[in-house]
């Protein structure tokens, strides 16, 4: 085999994977958790947590990550609500910079409210761990 059918072949190849790549489902289809967002009001079930440490400390953990997930509710719908109201002001044309500049600030305020709301329950999740750590020999 010469170069020239060596390069046909991995090209040929090349461009086979790219068509069954985009010929299967898109990301998440077979995975009903994955097509509903969080703020969705449906009955899809969400998938199990697998949480670490005894049962009682597990429940705390899984109360807590309810209450949170309670809290942050209508900081996810307000996000969802800025992203159609950033693409509808980028529809627009001429382009308004004062409004897109105006909801890119407030998505980024809203993001970083998500943030360290996350990061708050990690810490308090970290914490119950740490209290219920068995002591070492």
């Amino acid at each position: 085999m010469g170069i020239k059918q060596i390069s046909a072949v991995i090209i040929a190849t090349s461009l086979m994977g790219t068509v069954t790549a985009f010929a299967h489902q898109p990301f998440g289809a077979d995975m009903p958790f994955m097509q509903h967002p969080l703020c969705c009001d449906c009955e899809t079930k969400r998938p199990p947590r697998l949480l670490p440490g005894p049962p009682e400390v597990r429940e705390q953990i899984e109360d807590l990550l309810d209450t949170e997930q309670v809290t942050i509710m209508p900081l996810i719908q307000k996000l969802h609500l800025n992203r159609s109201a950033l693409r509808k002001a980028m529809a627009k044309k001429p382009l308004d910079e004062n409004a897109v500049a105006r909801l890119a600030s407030e998505r980024a305020g809203l993001q970083t409210e998500l943030m360290v709301s996350r990061l708050r329950t990690q810490s308090k999740i970290h914490d119950l761990l740490e209290q219920n750590r068995p002591a070492k020999r």
